[in-house]
């Protein structure tokens, strides 16, 4: 009868059963099979404390991951699932099966896939996309030309031309914009461009990672351009058939750095909840905010920022099980006295920002001190590092954190490619510049390093210095 439950959604989740041999096991399938549950479960029978992405060895344990959330359910009823197991020689290393009285969903019967320690938070996926019509960057120059009278004219073609970019993505073109847009149109119009492709740019992530969305524990997601409520997030559960019991989290206004503070985020989660997995969005549609004031600042606002998305998923995996190529998620730093390098603010015509000419003082200054501290630890040194990630803010961002850490041109290849290729992006520049990187096979183990020093305020730097698995 209980077990007859579990096919009608009454138990939320078992996990790390040990004990029994395979005959106790296979009985258990078998039961379970009977009850109409076999089809609901995510994560075949396998090695103890383990979750499996494929083929397992001989089942010497029982690994089920969520099943689907239903009612609470009572503490005799637990006693029963625990006598059951009990009887063919299965037990839970942590007893809580015949703990508690009336337990709630998100606690019966859910037993950690990994014991503490164990676990690894791991970044599986990255899925990367422009928002909007690619553009190009002498196209862009010559529409603010033909269309503005700035008393910064004769400086506009420079200024464009050093951003050392090519190409980017704009959904929402100049044309559009009138003079004094107010901001719900504009949050409008950037709803309209992001929230389809954001959507489709998940599931890729989700194909990627080889992840089902019934297994996908929380969502989160990344802007500094969109403010709605219901929000993407709410899009992206419905869009993408997550269970609606997901963990959901928006981190917003946070500029650049706001990326890598998402994926510290969903990493977090992932720790606190061995087993889980978190779907990150970072979705940024700045060309809808663009104002073409007659400032000198709004020239180069409009001649670096662009529009994106990237979409992660990520894990607590036994580290024996991490996935060969993953990065380990590990540390971030907030770099003190930076509160002017950028500040972003919100006006009747839109959101902008303001970019200080201390901000690149500022990343010689403080970024330094933190990588070579975070290295300390791990007993490394930079030299040890194999490939470095930083943020594509901008020529001065690159250059700035590249003389601070004495990196070399190559060294932050990745990095010059989105900015050539993408623009700033926002939130996800820096996620696009670790896909470039995920993407390459290694010849052997490596560390990785994740640089994010340039943000509003106050400034951030973000790390992994971690050996890929």
């Amino acid at each position: 009868g209980t077990l007859a439950r579990l096919a009608a959604g009454r138990v939320v989740a078992l996990g790390g059963l040990q004990g029994g041999g395979t005959a106790a096991h296979d009985g258990l399938a078998a039961a379970l099979a009977e009850d109409g549950v076999h089809a609901l479960l995510s994560v075949p029978l396998c090695a103890p404390a383990a979750v499996c992405d494929g083929d397992c060895a001989t089942p010497t344990a029982v690994v089920f991951e969520r099943i689907i959330a239903g009612a609470d359910f009572t503490q005799r009823e637990v006693q029963a699932v625990a006598a059951w197991l009990a009887a063919h020689g299965l037990h839970t290393p942590t007893g809580s099966l015949d703990q508690g009285a009336t337990l709630p969903r998100s606690q019966a019967l859910c037993v950690p896939a990994c014991p503490a320690g164990e676990c690894v938070t791991v970044l599986r996926s990255i899925a990367t996309a422009g928002i909007g019509p690619r553009v190009k960057q002498d196209d862009a120059c010559a529409w603010v030309l033909d269309n503005l009278q700035s008393q910064h004219a004769s400086r506009i073609p420079a200024i464009y031309r050093n951003t050392r970019i090519h190409t980017r993505h704009m959904a929402v073109a100049p044309s559009t914009h009138s003079a004094g847009q107010p901001l719900h149109a504009r949050l409008a119009a950037a709803r309209a461009a992001a929230f389809a492709p954001a959507a489709e740019l998940a599931r890729t992530a989700l194909e990627q990672a080889g992840v089902p969305s019934a297994r996908i524990d929380a969502v989160l997601v990344v802007s500094s351009t969109l403010f709605h409520g219901p929000g993407l997030d709410c899009h992206i559960i419905t869009a993408l058939g997550l269970r609606p019991d997901v963990a959901r989290l928006c981190v917003g206004y946070m500029g650049c750095a706001a990326g890598c503070i998402g994926l510290r985020a969903a990493a977090d989660y992932c720790a606190a909840h061995p087993g889980a997995h978190a779907l990150l969005l970072c979705v940024e549609v700045s060309s809808a905010h663009a104002t073409h004031a007659d400032s000198l600042n709004d020239v180069i606002l409009h001649a670096i920022f662009a529009d994106g998305a990237a979409a992660c998923v990520v894990a607590s995996l036994p580290r024996a099980h991490a996935p060969a190529g993953a990065l380990a998620v590990t540390h971030a730093g907030m770099l003190g006295g930076s509160e002017d390098g950028i500040t972003l603010d919100m006006r009747a015509d839109g959101i902008t920002c303001t970019l200080a000419p201390s901000l690149p003082a500022y990343i010689r200054a403080g970024v330094a001190a933190f990588v070579d501290g975070l290295l300390g630890e791990a007993g490394l040194a930079r030299a040890d590092v194999g490939f470095w990630a930083v943020h594509p803010g901008g020529t001065r961002i690159i250059e700035s954190a590249a003389a601070a850490l004495g990196l070399t041109e190559a060294q932050c290849a990745d990095s010059w490619a989105v900015l050539r290729e993408c623009g700033n992006m926002l939130s996800p520049s820096v996620l696009f510049v670790l896909a470039r990187i995920m993407a390459r096979p290694l010849a052997q183990p490596d560390r990785a390093f994740t640089a994010r020093p340039a943000a509003p305020p106050p400034a951030t730097a973000s790390a992994s210095p971690s050996r890929l698995a």
